[in-house]
């Protein structure tokens, strides 16, 4: 199962139902979208669909209470694979790909892959995850890790997503790192696409 993990922060609904329409409609992915009450309803739309799980966390929308939002959708990943992406991210129309294929080989540990911009140019190169180096949304990790990692509580913590990706992957080492050069996700697409 390839969980996808979004938080939703922004209020453009015209984004989500583009990240949407990025996710492949596949029986074994599941999409978790986790937000707080303050944020409001979504449409019907996102309810109605089987492969969605919505989830909402009573606690102010503001990045002080965010890991909250995260660890709700950490709650709620079925076993297999998880990645998380940023509410103005897509997914790349080949990961699924990449992750069929390493999930067929029964790899179990992090997989990590490039990132692009909304012009298909390199944000992000594939390499072991480090700090400032690395995006949740290039990261795919084996579900079991949440047993054994936390997620940040400090809101100021510069890079949490790459703080815990690395933390992730020295747990399963290096055997255990898959560095795919292949794309996994478009950063920031839209805001990006807005100002570039």
């Amino acid at each position: 199962m390839l969980n996808i993990i979004t938080l939703l922060y922004r209020k453009n609904i015209d984004w989500l139902y583009q990240q949407y329409n990025s996710i492949p409609k596949e029986d074994d992915v599941h999409w978790i979208i986790s937000k707080t009450d303050d944020y409001g309803e979504l449409p019907d739309f996102f309810y109605n669909q089987k492969n969605i799980k919505i989830i909402s966390v009573d606690y102010p929308d503001t990045l002080e209470y965010a890991h909250h939002k995260i660890y709700a959708a950490f709650d709620n990943v079925k076993e297999g694979y998880f990645i998380r992406l940023d509410d103005d991210t897509l997914f790349h129309n080949g990961a699924y790909q990449t992750y069929k294929n390493l999930t067929n080989n029964k790899f179990v540990g992090v997989f990590v892959g490039q990132q692009l911009y909304y012009n298909d140019n390199q944000r992000l190169s594939a390499h072991y995850p480090a700090p400032a180096y690395i995006d949740s949304g290039n990261v795919m990790c084996h579900t079991s890790i949440l047993n054994h990692v936390k997620w940040t509580t400090d809101y100021q913590e510069l890079c949490p997503d790459g703080n815990f990706y690395k933390k992730c992957a020295d747990f399963f080492g290096e055997k255990n790192v898959c560095v795919v050069n292949t794309p996994i996700s478009y950063y920031n697409y839209f805001i990006n696409q807005t100002e570039g």
